[in-house]
């Protein structure tokens, strides 16, 4: 008999327990939540002191707002572009040396105050005359007309 009440009472006691559910739930000064088809934002006001430990298999974040990251791939949007910009320092000729894919690229030298002092376009390899220009830093910037390339070089022009 006492067997028998200790096994209903646990099954009585199971299928109340399971009837629980446990969600993560805060209680805190303010709040939000946006989401829209690309992105979700999710914040709470008050949650001060954060941490994140990890090793080499784990990451264990301490919060409320724990991060959900589903990475289904990556693809590579820039073209294999082999460029090359020498002599980097210059005195005066700086050589520039890439293989285009039947592409213009656009050229443009800029100083450390971000005015343009040269601008070339380009579909070859070719040179750019610095001697004109002051001792100093200059970025290079190099960018195809339909936005697959974009870099930037520092330049550095000596006397």
């Amino acid at each position: 008999m006492k067997k028998m009440y200790v096994t209903i009472s646990m099954a009585a006691f199971s299928a109340i327990t399971y009837a629980q559910s446990v969600s993560p739930e805060v209680i805190a000064t303010s709040g939000q939540q946006f989401q829209n088809g690309q992105m979700q934002l999710e914040w709470t006001l008050g949650e001060v002191v954060t941490e994140t430990e990890s090793n080499g298999n784990a990451v264990l974040t301490q919060g409320f707002h724990q991060p959900e990251l589903k990475i289904t791939g990556l693809e590579d949007l820039s073209p294999d572009w082999a460029l090359s910009v020498f002599p980097n320092p210059t005195s005066g000729v700086l050589n520039v040396q890439f293989e285009s894919q039947n592409e213009m690229l656009q050229f443009s030298i800029v100083d450390l105050s971000g005015k343009q002092v040269l601008s070339s376009r380009s579909a070859h390899s070719f040179q750019l005359s610095l001697e004109q220009l002051a001792p100093g830093s200059y970025f290079l910037n190099v960018r195809s007309l339909n936005g697959s390339l974009h870099k930037t070089y520092q330049i550095l022009k000596t006397h």
